[in-house]
């Protein structure tokens, strides 16, 4: 009973991969998965410890983030000034890094599926 309960998650997590790999190509594109162009948001508010978050995604991505497409969106949540004077500094230091506010990233997102038909 055990072995088919496992079986039957196990397929399901399958299909459920397949279908959200397929979204993302659509609107993404298919460099998505090839390492063409490399993104993530990550979402700060007045309670997140920005260095420690910030550090921990730097030292996750990598070295090679400086020469690839990578680009890592900070949407600021409610940061106070001092988090977002922090920020700042990470993203003048870090090309890659970038930050915004949730509407301009619903601009940037209404803008990509526009640009890919949707």
């Amino acid at each position: 009973m055990n072995v088919i309960i496992i079986c039957f998650i196990l397929v399901l997590s399958v299909v459920l991969f397949a279908c959200s790999a397929i979204i993302i190509v659509k609107i993404f594109g298919t460099g998505f998965f090839i390492g063409l162009d490399l993104s993530c948001v990550t979402v700060m508010d007045d309670n997140d410890d920005v260095n420690g978050k910030i550090n921990a995604i730097i030292d996750n991505i990598g070295s090679d983030c400086q020469s690839s497409a990578t680009k890592v969106i900070i949407v600021d949540g409610g940061m106070n000034l001092w988090q977002r004077e922090i920020c700042d500094k990470y993203c003048e230091k870090y090309s890659f890094l970038e930050i915004c506010t949730p509407d301009m990233l619903n601009g940037i997102i209404f803008s990509l599926k526009n640009k890919k038909g949707f």
